[in-house]
């Protein structure tokens, strides 16, 4: 029998670590626009250079339909992060 970190590990595939990237990305986009200033602006461009990099380790490893679909909500936070920081900065 494995052990719950174990287990929990042998579930970390590129794939998945890709796709709680994006949702760490996208919770901190969200705070930037509920909550625009510059330290949750700076707060969301690092969860987006953590989620293209895991990003660019998963379509390493697989370059199924499944990477492509988390690419594209990356993409779509991206633009959301942009127009966050437009507001901003007016």
């Amino acid at each position: 029998m494995t052990s719950r970190a174990e287990s929990s590990m042998q579930e970390q595939t590129p794939l998945s670590q890709a796709q709680n990237s994006v949702d760490r990305f996208s919770n901190a986009v969200a705070k930037a626009q509920s909550h625009p200033n510059a330290d949750m602006i700076h707060q969301a461009r690092e969860a987006e250079e953590r989620a293209s990099h895991a990003l660019s380790q998963a379509q390493v490893a697989d370059h199924t339909e499944a990477v492509v679909r988390v690419k594209e909500r990356f993409e779509e936070e991206r633009a959301r992060l942009e127009e966050a920081n437009t507001n901003l900065h007016g």
